[in-house]
């Protein structure tokens, strides 16, 4: 089994939950979840420090939210920088259900 990239074109066979066929597309990862978390090790500090950074960390996260929804969709972006029209067929893959071909 290979590993999912983002941004690179990648063949994969993706299992139907209808039947057990599996399905060959070509994707282009837009995000690839891992099975790490990225977190702040607040172990040092007391109970209120803990608790004001978590809020901290709340308070980011709205605002990058927030700023996020500001920002170009993909297809806006690619009009506006690259002069380019595209329709890209957005879909959602399960990795449980994804099998990297050559």
């Amino acid at each position: 089994m290979g590993i999912l990239t983002e941004g690179v074109v990648q063949h994969i066979a993706y299992g139907s939950d209808n039947n057990d066929c599996n399905v060959d597309r070509y994707i282009v990862p837009v995000v690839v979840p891992n099975q790490h978390t990225k977190a702040i090790d607040i172990s040092h500090l007391t109970a209120d420090e803990q608790v004001h950074v978590a809020s901290l960390v709340q308070e980011y996260a709205s605002y990058v939210e927030l700023n996020n929804r500001r920002l170009f969709k993909f297809e806006d972006w690619v009009l506006h920088t690259k002069g380019e029209t595209i329709t890209p067929k957005w879909r959602l893959f399960s990795l449980s259900k994804i099998t990297i071909l050559p």
